[in-house]
């Protein structure tokens, strides 16, 4: 009888366990998504084969501006 007592005692409630395997779940399909995003993704074209630049292709930088008060 009171081996049987001592079991009864330690259950979790059906209420915990849903909430720590939803959690697990969770932590499970967050980690995997990057992996699944990256599979499922196609890979982009390279569009930089024998394409030689006869230009600089840097852009070219701003023009300095004040800024002055307005003046009646």
């Amino acid at each position: 009888m009171q081996a049987q007592a001592a079991f009864r005692g330690g259950r979790m409630s059906v209420g915990v366990l849903v909430a720590v395997i939803a959690i697990l779940v969770t932590f499970l399909l967050g980690g995997a998504s990057g992996y699944i995003v990256k599979a499922l993704t196609v890979p982009a074209a390279n569009s930089t084969g024998g394409f030689i630049a006869t230009q600089s292709t840097d852009p070219q930088p701003l023009p300095k501006r004040t800024i002055l008060p307005n003046q009646p």
